[in-house]
């Protein structure tokens, strides 16, 4: 351990040996330093190299000079340690002599074995071992004294600087030398007469691990020479990671940035490792700054590993992070749709994001059934839906995005009105003559498109003659007029059935076999702009528009004016020399018409002019302005913007004005006029449309002195002996100033001062009483004849200015933080500026006195630990000054807890998984973690399955997941400690399986149709492959039942005939597997029935002849329904025949009676089954003689 031994200690011990302690002494009183082994602490190698030459003759000269080089040296080295920083590089290396020489102890620059054999006996024997022999050795009288050393085991980082203390069993040692070794090498020497007994060790250069330390200590004149060993236990330097934070990206990866730290500094050239699932996803090589790293945005709620491998001055590092960025907020919206059966609707979907969609899924239910789904972009703005599936209703219709790691999901829930198309049925009155032919004609439109689909029937006087299926809008058909059918009206009634796709309509005609005839009658008569009496008239014809001929208008049996008759109406405009207010007898004749019987109406007309009145308002200011208005009303309240207005005052016409929106308004002076009553009279003249009116009012005029008013303050607040400026003026009730002068007496304290007011201002200054106390002004002014006197009096309160302080009642605050205290002095004029002196008490004990200045003081009061209650009175006290008064307040402090909150989210699992339980606790104030271990329990259940602690603010623990319920409670509660309240989380434990979707459409078919039943299957959003056990049902019933292992289902299947329903419930169920929860999926199924139609011929035939009825019943194409119906057949309005059509034939033979000849109507009715709509179809019988 020793290699030399450092040659100094044998030299030592060697002199002693032979010169004694004499020689000894005399060189310890030479040397007073200690030795470093540092390459600084030496001027020069002359210093340190002493020659190997040496001899028993001068053995004493060459220990005194070494002593002195030593203690040179020594110098050297205390002056670099205790100031300067040593290079540390240089002291690894031990201590270095002169080149080409060894490093040696105490500057030697050669090798023991260069020493003569002499001076250096038995130089092989180890140097410890003879010392620790020598310590056995019994002492003589005059020997040293026996004393021991201890250093204890030692721990510190790399190039940490560590002290190594040398602990002495005696408490007095004040002389000798300590040498310290580290592996072997030594690195410093203390001379204890004016050096410690602590090395302060840089272990730059040293590896991570367990070293040896050995200490000698040596060269003392009283204790002898002894040693001690200890271990330094070297560690690299721990690394963590703060700072971590994650955010999205405006592309929507996940940025996370963080620190990699030791010693809060930054480790630089440092390379991280990012694992997901086990895989490393991202290498990253760190600088010595803040780090930002990109990974996939699918990370989103999940755990990644980062990894450090750590170096020699770095320990590894293995950290499990919960990724967990907040979801950007997402909001979606869609507008409610309404739109018809059959159509094709884009329901339109808007997105509100801040950056575009990068991923998720779009799905659209129909009454929580899903009829699409997608994946999400930002380009989608609407979904194509097919509404051929669905009948007129209203319906839910919800939008939903889902399944997105970068945005919330978000739903939107509105509605999908289904209409039917509204229809307007068109037909015509007909008017004919009887066995005429005429066309029954209808047409059926809408707004949207051509119509198309739908039975129409016409009915005449109640009874049904055709029905047909609609097609380009229009039905028509001839029909003959039957000879039974009589003079005059009758009614035609055509309704349209509609459709699931159109709604229906009707609508009334009229066969009629006849002249139009028209009615004439007076609306009403006016009066023109004119002046001209204009008579209205409508004129009116059953279903027919009236738009040709005239009007003659005869009045007392003169021709006077004539006028053309235009939709159902005329004007007659009489000629001036006819005048409102004149009865008069009218005959007007309408004639001269192509199409319409002529007609006369005779009348007694008389129109008059507007009745009008008239009103007046009028106001005497006190200016002695009269301000008169006239408002003139018509009977029938119009605006009457014509004719004049004359106002007089006491018969003096004053004024003449035109009539303006029914007003006039004048303004007339009468400042001259002496007191009495006045008449105001106003006439309306008239005009070609309003009769006049008129109306008389009065107005007094009383001329009497004004009451005026003197305005003061009602107290002024001063203090002893100071001039107050005492302001008023003086003013009339409306608060206007009394230009002219007036007196005034001020009466105060005994004494009377005059005055006046000037333009209605008083400014006057007076000096308060010494005395405190309240004293009466009285202001009085002089009585004249245009003004009464007025009185006013002012309050002087003289007093000292109160104060008071302006601070808040309580102070909330949590412990250790910082109170500030604001508070301001005020008197009644503000901020009190004089210094004023303040004590602040805290339950009765002073914290702080000071002075307030310029009224304000802000006082911080730092809550130290001692502070341990929840409440403190607090007292402020400001003293009394010579010119204001003492004041306190009381506040109290509150002082809190420090809340905390615990952040983590639901756990979505399977069975078998392990349970990852993360968390982070928080301080509610700072929102920064708690870096404090806080202990906390988890529980399922309410049952504790993990108790553990934070880790600057981390809560990470794993259980295994063994649970088959589907839902558990999870609460994580932390403890309260002397700083923090407990605070709870509670989340849920998802067990998960697999979810099934099942896309799918209502069906909308024919009776007695073959319908295909398609769908498709999803599991967790995506097409499955599984082995999907099915089950279809209408209505509940069974009808088929199959494995799916593709994703799709198709199912053909044949309707019953005994489907009468409109509407069936077709239900899709997915079996409940090992891997997936069972689904039902409801869908419609809408039936609508077929159209029938019956082909018969018209029959010609004589009277008393047996006549064949041949007839068949086929569908719209054409072909013959093969199915037994019950059909119904009339001649002439009677029933012949009540019987079945086999297979769609009829046939059957009639004779027919003594009819009279002409034609007849033959008509054969079949009613609605299951599968067809009722028909009807009309022909003709023509009967000869």
């Amino acid at each position: 351990m020793i290699k030399s031994k450092n040659m100094v200690i044998l030299l030592v011990f060697t002199l002693m040996l032979t010169f004694g302690l004499q020689a000894l002494s005399a060189a310890h009183v030479d040397s007073n330093g200690d030795f470093s082994t540092g390459e600084k602490s030496y001027a020069s190698c002359e210093n340190l190299s002493i020659t190997s030459q040496v001899s028993n003759e001068n053995a004493s000269s060459s220990m005194a000079t070494y002593i002195q080089a030593a203690d040179e040296v020594s110098k050297t080295s205390v002056a670099k340690t205790n100031g300067d920083s040593v290079d540390v590089g240089t002291r690894r290396a031990g201590i270095t002599g002169c080149a080409d020489s060894k490093t040696m102890s105490y500057g030697y620059a050669h090798q023991k074995s260069e020493m003569k054999d002499d001076f250096w006996p038995n130089s092989d024997i180890n140097l410890k071992t003879q010392m620790s022999e020598s310590k056995n050795i019994k002492k003589l009288p005059n020997e040293k004294e026996s004393i021991s050393i201890e250093v204890d085991d030692l721990t510190c980082r790399v190039n940490d600087v560590v002290s190594i203390n040398v602990q002495f069993n005696s408490s007095d040692v004040a002389d000798g030398v300590l040498i310290f070794y580290v592996d072997d090498d030594v690195v410093a020497t203390h001379n204890l007469s004016h050096s410690d007994n602590t090395l302060e060790f840089d272990t730059y250069g040293l590896e991570a691990g367990i070293h040896g330390v050995y200490v000698e200590y040596t060269a003392s004149l009283i204790y002898e020479s002894t040693d001690t060993s200890a271990s330094l236990e070297i560690t690299r330097h721990p690394t963590y990671i703060t700072n971590f934070t994650t955010n999205f990206t405006d592309d929507n990866d996940i940025n996370m940035t963080f620190d990699l730290l030791s010693d809060e500094q930054y480790v630089s050239d440092a390379t991280l490792g990012l694992y997901h699932n086990g895989q490393l996803i991202k290498s990253v090589n760190l600088n010595d700054s803040t780090n930002s790293i990109t990974i996939a945005r699918s990370c989103n709620r999940e755990i990644i590993k980062i990894t450090y491998d750590g170096d020699e001055y770095y320990e590894s590092l293995e950290l499990y992070q919960l990724i967990n960025v907040a979801k950007r907020h997402l909001t979606l919206y869609v507008p409610s749709v309404t739109a018809y059966h059959s159509s094709q609707s884009d329901v339109t979907l808007t997105i509100n994001n801040e950056t575009r969609i990068v991923d998720g899924r779009i799905e659209l239910y129909v009454d929580n059934l899903l009829v699409y789904t997608e994946n999400a972009t930002s380009d989608i703005s609407s979904i194509p839906l097919n509404l051929t599936n669905y009948l007129e209703g209203t319906y839910e219709l919800r939008a939903l995005y889902t399944d997105s790691d970068v945005f919330e999901d978000a739903s939107y829930t509105t509605t999908l009105k289904v209409n039917r198309i509204k229809t307007v049925i068109y037909a015509n009155n007909i008017t004919t003559y009887r066995n005429a032919s005429v066309n029954l004609k209808a047409s059926v439109y809408n707004y949207v498109d051509d119509t198309d689909e739908g039975l129409i029937e016409f009915f005449l006087d109640d009874e049904t003659v055709q029905t047909g299926q609609i097609t380009n809008n229009t039905v028509s058909y001839g029909y003959v007029i039957p000879y039974t059918l009589s003079y005059g009206n009758h009614s035609l009634k055509i309704v349209y059935y509609g459709s699931d796709k159109y709604t229906e309509s009707e609508i009334n005609t009229t066969l009629t076999i006849n002249k139009y005839k028209t009615t004439l009658y007076v609306k009403n008569t006016t009066i023109d702009d004119d002046g001209l009496i204009n008579i209205n008239l409508n004129l009116y014809s059953y279903n027919n528009a009236v738009d040709d001929g005239m009007v003659d208008c005869y009045v007392d049996g003169v021709l006077a004016s004539s006028a053309n008759v235009s939709n159902n109406s005329a004007k007659v405009r009489l000629p001036v020399e006819y005048v409102p207010g004149v009865e008069y007898d009218v005959e007007l004749r309408y004639t001269n018409s192509d199409y319409f019987d002529d007609s006369t109406l005779n009348t007694r007309i008389q129109q008059n002019k507007t009745n009008t009145t008239i009103s007046i308002s009028k106001y005497l200011s006190n200016k002695n302005m009269l301000n008169i208005t006239t408002y003139v009303f018509a009977r029938d309240y119009s605006n009457i913007s014509e004719g004049n207005v004359k106002i007089y005052l006491n018969n003096t016409l004053i004024y003449t004005c035109a009539v303006q929106n029914n007003t006039v308004n004048t303004f007339y002076d009468m400042g001259e006029f002496p007191s009495g009553n006045y008449t105001v009279y106003a006439e309306y003249l008239g005009s070609k449309r309003y009769a006049p009116s008129d109306n008389t009012t009065t107005i007094e005029k009383i001329v009497t002195p004004k009451t005026i008013y003197i305005n003061a303050q009602s107290t002024i607040r001063t203090t002893p002996n100071e001039t107050v400026t005492l302001k008023a003026n003086l003013t009339d009730y409306e608060s206007n100033l009394i230009t002219d002068t007036i007196n005034v007496k001020l009466i105060y304290n005994n004494q009377t001062i005059s005055t006046n007011f000037t333009n209605g201002l008083l400014e006057v200054n007076i000096t308060s009483c010494e005395s405190t106390g309240k004293y009466i002004v009285e202001l009085i002014t002089e009585n004249t004849t245009k003004y009464k006197a007025a009185k006013r009096n002012v309050t002087l309160n003289v007093n000292r200015n109160s104060t008071y302080i302006v601070a808040p009642n309580s102070i909330t605050s949590l412990k250790l933080e910082d109170v500030l205290l604001n508070l301001t002095l005020n008197d009644n004029n503000g901020l009190i500026q004089t210094r004023t002196p303040v004590q602040i008490k805290i339950d009765n004990k002073t914290i702080y006195q000071g002075f307030i200045n310029n009224g304000t003081l802000q006082y911080r009061l730092k809550l130290n630990s001692s502070y341990t209650q929840t409440q403190y009175n607090m007292t402020v006290i400001a003293g009394q000054t010579m010119t204001y008064s003492s004041t306190g307040k009381n506040i109290t402090l509150k002082l809190q807890n420090r809340k905390t909150y615990i952040k983590s989210e639901n756990i979505y699992s399977k069975k078998g998984d392990q349970l990852i339980f993360k968390a982070q606790l928080y301080d509610s104030l700072t929102h920064k973690m708690v870096t404090k271990s806080i202990p906390v329990a988890i529980k399922l259940n309410n049952l504790t399955i993990i108790t553990t602690n934070t880790t600057n603010g981390q809560i990470l623990s794993t259980y295994p997941n063994e649970y088959n319920n589907e839902n558990y409670s999870i609460t994580i509660k932390s403890a309260t400690t002397g700083l923090y309240e407990s605070s709870q989380w509670n989340g849920t434990l998802i067990n998960q399986r697999s979810t099934i979707k099942v896309l799918a459409k209502n069906i909308y078919a024919n009776a007695n149709s073959t319908i295909t039943i398609k769908a498709t299957i999803y599991k967790e959003d995506k097409l499955t492959t599984d082995r999907i056990p099915v089950a279809i049902k209408i209505n509940n019933l069974t009808i088929a039942t199959m494995n799916v292992t593709d994703s799709m289902i198709e199912y053909q299947y044949k309707l019953p005939e005994n489907l009468s329903q409109k509407e069936y419930n077709i239900t899709i169920v997915t079996a409940d597997t090992q891997n997936v929860i069972q689904s039902t999926t409801n869908l419609k199924l809408f039936v609508a029935k077929n159209y029938q139609q019956i082909n018969v011929e018209n029959i010609t035939a004589h009277k008393n002849e047996v006549i064949n009825i041949k007839a068949n019943i086929t569908d719209k194409n054409g072909n013959i329904i093969k199915s037994n119906k019950l059909v119904n057949i009339k001649i002439a309005g009677t029933t012949i025949a009540n019987i079945n059509a086999t297979d769609g034939i009829i046939d059957y033979n009639y004779t027919l009676g003594n009819l009279k000849e002409g034609y007849y109507d033959l008509i054969i009715k079949t009613g609605e089954t299951n599968c067809y709509l009722h028909a009807t179809s009309q022909s003709i019988l023509n009967v000869r003689n």
